[in-house]
């Protein structure tokens, strides 16, 4: 059986640039290859324009299943335009409880909801 290959998208607002996103973008990235996938790791969207590159980029890398890992709340354009440029290929989202106790912002969940919503 060969490994699945995974388009992974990290999904925060645009407005954040913030050290645990990259922690943990990097920490499940990890883990998916430990567990025997292919990643490929797309850079973080900040607009619908870069959502539509990322798309293409995951076609051309003919993923199996693209992963919305949301990391905090979102701009639902950005994970719209994937969802509308990638319709024809599975999508798993995974949203974390919280990016970092210790900042207080929406919780990724929150973006997760609005996504899954629309």
């Amino acid at each position: 059986m060969n490994s699945p290959k995974i388009g992974f998208v990290t999904c925060v607002h645009p407005f954040y640039d913030l050290p645990a996103v990259v922690k943990h973008r990097d920490e499940a990235v990890e883990e998916l290859q430990k567990a025997g996938c292919e990643v490929i790791a797309a850079q973080i969207p900040r607009s619908s324009l870069d959502a539509i590159e990322i798309a293409s980029l995951l076609r051309r890398s003919e993923v199996d299943v693209v992963l919305l890992f949301f990391c905090t709340w979102v701009a639902e354009d950005i994970t719209l335009a994937l969802a509308r440029e990638l319709m024809d290929i599975p999508m798993l989202i995974w949203a974390l409880p919280y990016l970092d106790k210790d900042i207080p912002m929406p919780s990724p969940i929150s973006g997760f909801t609005a996504s899954g919503s629309n």
